[in-house]
């Protein structure tokens, strides 16, 4: 008997079917009644259906609730609109995930911009007192050969003064080694900082410079040196063809002067993100539980570069080439602005022009250089330490660990307590990057 609110002809449903009627078996296809579909959420109903199929939710079962997967605000997996992947958390320069080309370029920029005292301020200071130092030392060395009046005078100079000369150029490039690892070194440590969204001071950055300086130094020797040695190995080998047959040794240069350079140019890119290495990444002292942190040594270091951009090598080329190409043009504008500028400025302080206008037209010209290779050295140190970043964040799962120590809760401190915890002036560095 049916209600009175019921329309004739009608039954009123019970639920116990999968369309609410009773006693009604299931349309073939049709999943019976009490099973849950296969790749249902777990803990779901029996009966559940998807809120996309466009029906009713379920078999009078109220359909899941996609709020309940997803953060606030957000439908779907994490994403506004959509059933993708949750947002990668952003504390700092860059998403914590692996990165992509323009991300790599993009934080680089934005380095620069959230700390200009260090990246800029702070490196140039750094590169004006390393100039002047070098030239007091070139002046020192040359002052006598400067001074003479003729070119007969060439043929006399003594051993003591040619002594003099090369002993002061090795001196002023080694001034400018240790310059350019400085800046390196504050680059790296800011950058390092910035990934995680820290605050960075000038004594900070100073104290990493400092801290890892000599050996930041030793690796560009021994890469100076390796490319010394390849170079005459190669020498020696063409000359000494040419000295069997002049046409052998053409053939023999001609052969082996590519492979050389392609050789050179494969292995810088592998240890490209060596000094990143140096700078960032500890071990354990000894397996002992409480032991204190060490700094990897300098060929550990390259082993790790090496290690962390194997198969990279082709991507991590195109970035740095690009990179390169947008830090000289950059360079170039600088430089040719500060030259405008003092040719400008001179003209209108010295009328006649004459010595005080070169000189005042130069020391602009001067500044401007420096500037422009600051910019240049700063820019491209935050490309290699973004790429390092990039690298173990594929290879090692680094974006977790990143995470997680933006949270205050990092598995360098509860995993592997000998890494140390805590940053100050003195260990300016998370623990995060140590080695695994």
């Amino acid at each position: 008997m049916t209600d009175p609110g019921t329309p004739a002809g009608s039954h009123e449903p019970t639920g116990a079917g999968p369309g609410g009627w009773p006693g009604q078996q299931p349309a073939p296809g049709q999943p019976s009644p009490g099973h849950t579909p296969p790749g249902s959420p777990p803990g779901s109903q029996p009966g559940w259906a998807p809120p996309h199929t466009g029906g009713p939710a379920g078999w009078n079962q109220p359909g899941p609730d996609p709020s309940a997967w997803s953060g606030p605000g957000q439908s779907g997996w994490g994403q506004p609109g959509g059933w993708g992947t949750p947002q990668a958390p952003k504390p700092g320069i860059i998403p914590l995930r692996p990165l992509n080309f323009g991300e790599i370029l993009d934080g680089a920029f934005t380095t620069i911009q959230r700390y200009p005292r260090i990246m800029l301020g702070m490196s140039t200071a750094v590169m004006a007192v390393i100039l002047v130092v070098m030239a007091a030392i070139m002046a020192l060395g040359y002052a006598d050969l400067l001074t003479m009046d003729s070119s007969a005078d060439l043929t006399r100079i003594g051993d003591s003064l040619w002594i003099r000369i090369l002993s002061t150029t090795f001196g002023a490039v080694i001034v400018m080694l240790v310059g350019s690892v400085l800046v390196t070194g504050m680059v790296t440590g800011t950058v390092a900082r910035g990934v995680l969204g820290q605050p960075t001071t000038v004594g900070q950055a100073w104290a990493v410079a400092r801290a890892h300086v000599l050996r930041l130094c030793g690796f560009l020797v021994i890469t100076f040196l390796a490319a010394i040695v390849a170079y005459a190995v190669t020498g020696g080998l063409v000359f000494a063809a040419a000295m069997l047959h002049p046409v052998a040794g053409v053939v023999l240069g001609v052969v082996l002067v590519p492979v050389e350079i392609a050789a050179i140019v494969v292995v810088a890119i592998r240890l490209s993100v060596t000094t990143s290495a140096i700078v960032l990444e500890t071990r354990a002292e000894s397996p002992m539980p409480g032991s204190q942190p060490v700094p990897i040594g300098i060929f550990e270091a390259m082993g790790r570069s090496w290690k962390l951009l194997k198969g990279r090598g082709l991507r991590t080329f195109g970035i740095l080439f690009v990179a390169n190409i947008i830090a000289g043009i950059i360079a170039g504008i600088l430089q040719y602005g500060f030259i405008f500028a003092g040719g400008i400025l001179a003209s209108v302080l010295v009328s006649q022009g004459g010595v005080a206008a070169a000189v005042i037209a130069g020391a602009i010209a001067g500044i401007g250089i420096m500037v422009a290779s600051v910019v240049q050295v700063a820019f491209m140190s935050a490309v290699m330490v973004l790429i390092y970043v990039d690298a173990r964040m594929r290879s090692e799962g680094l974006d977790i660990e990143l995470v997680q120590a933006t949270q205050g809760q990092s598995s360098a401190q509860s995993v592997a307590p000998a890494i140390g915890s805590g940053l100050t002036d003195s260990n300016p560095i998370s623990p995060v990057w140590a080695v695994r």
